[in-house]
């Protein structure tokens, strides 16, 4: 609707009266917002918006592409939102079979191995060394898997309250210490301020205008923090190129692609290209994590069930021979 000359407030007035009749309590909170003058992001993040889509809106109303902005970020939203239920649809089949085969251990452990103990003592059997190895293996599963779920999650919750307790330099330190997200982590942030960089280089602003925007802005305390560095070492007399390759949060070509950009006056074109070929290969990048997870897990089911299928049949095999 900005697109075709709407102003923001008669666009979301318009949308208003299309929202779902039964939510008055957000109906009343936007226009008691726009009547107070606040600024589209600060509408939005009272409705709990995503930080992503929030800090976008807010760097469009400086740079002027709040239209474009708005078309991007909620594609953005919507691929965000189909890879989160993708990955819930791969796992939740898998993760059924799980439970299952946890509940079929423990119905095993509670009913037939010990029916099999006293088989064995009554008839002086003494099971061979790969079957005693499977029954051990039957009967210690259940409270290893029980153990390692809730160690697992009892360490995740800690690192996740130790985490958001720590500044953003300390958050950064941290996440490029994980192995396997840091990858995921550099790109992601290496995509971002490519992009919002360009967007509002290409709108006029200098280069110490756009690092004072994102120092600026309280959405994003990383881009903050990033900023606050560039900014010091700029000050120092150190060229763009050289300050975003000390910057150990991105990706090493974006250091060259600003030298580049530099060289032949088209920084903000070749910022916003490089920032699409980013995106491309960080979706790509979750895809082959998505694709490789599901038969994976399907694979440990189904060794799994084998175990357990040799553990209940061995024994009985070897008591037959024995006879």
């Amino acid at each position: 609707m900005l697109q075709q000359g709407f102003s923001l407030g008669d666009a979301i007035e318009f949308l208003l009266m299309n929202f779902n009749s039964k939510d008055h309590q957000s109906i009343q909170l936007v226009r008691n917002e726009l009547n107070n003058g606040s600024m589209l992001h600060e509408i939005l993040q009272k409705l709990d918006f995503p930080p992503f889509i929030c800090l976008q809106v807010l760097l469009a109303e400086r740079h002027g592409n709040l239209a474009e902005t708005c078309i991007y970020a909620g594609e953005r939203w919507k691929r965000n939102e189909e890879a989160r239920r993708k990955f819930l649809k791969l796992l939740q089949y898998p993760l059924f079979l799980f439970i299952l085969l946890f509940l079929l251990l423990i119905l095993l452990n509670l009913f037939l191995l010990p029916r099999f103990e006293v088989l064995y003592t009554s008839i002086g059997f003494t099971p061979q060394s790969g079957t005693k190895f499977l029954l051990f293996f039957l009967k210690t599963a259940p409270p290893i898997v029980m153990f390692a779920f809730l160690l697992f999650v009892t360490l995740t919750l800690c690192f996740l309250a130790y985490f958001f307790k720590q500044s953003p330099k300390n958050k950064v330190k941290i996440m490029l210490k994980i192995p396997f997200l840091n990858e995921y982590f550099r790109l992601y942030l290496t995509q971002m301020f490519s992009k919002e960089f360009s967007q509002l280089l290409s709108n006029g602003f200098a280069v110490n205008e756009i690092l004072f925007i994102f120092q600026e802005q309280k959405l994003h305390p990383i881009l903050n923090y990033i900023a606050t560095e560039m900014n010091e070492q700029l000050i120092l007399g150190s060229s763009l190129a050289k300050v975003v390759k000390n910057i150990p949060l991105f990706k090493n070509e974006l250091s060259r692609m600003v030298h580049h950009g530099e060289v032949n006056g088209r920084l903000d074109v070749e910022l916003q290209l490089f920032s699409q070929f980013c995106e491309q290969q960080l979706e790509d990048k979750i895809k082959k994590v998505l694709t490789f997870l599901q038969p994976t897990m399907f694979i440990l089911v189904g060794m799994t069930v084998i175990a357990i299928y040799l553990s209940v049949m061995l024994p009985m095999f070897q008591m037959v021979e024995s006879f």
